[in-house]
């Protein structure tokens, strides 16, 4: 029994170079505005970066590591703003 490959996904050179930068939404934007899927949707583009991501294994370990990386962030940000309008609010109630 012969195993098929999978038909390679590729992407624009910009789309790449984002997702390189661990930027999974700038790829979809260029994919979406360089590849005529504006009538097609957002999810054709988002499936071609997956289907891309899906191929290149250590490029999806590292995006998502970025991804997380940055919802840190703002978790730490909300954070320390939530603490700031606490700290605010008792001073303005004194």
């Amino acid at each position: 029994m012969k195993m098929e490959s999978l038909p390679v996904a590729e992407l624009p050179l910009e789309a790449v170079a984002a997702l390189r930068q661990g930027h999974r939404i700038a790829a979809i934007r260029v994919v979406r505005s360089t590849q005529n899927t504006e009538t097609d949707g957002l999810d054709e583009a988002r499936n071609k970066v997956e289907a891309y991501l899906a191929q290149n294994p250590e490029l999806h370990r590292f995006v998502r590591e970025r991804e997380a990386h940055a919802r840190a962030g703002l978790v730490r940000i909300i954070v320390i703003a939530a603490i700031t309008a606490s700290l605010v609010a008792i001073f303005l109630n004194q």
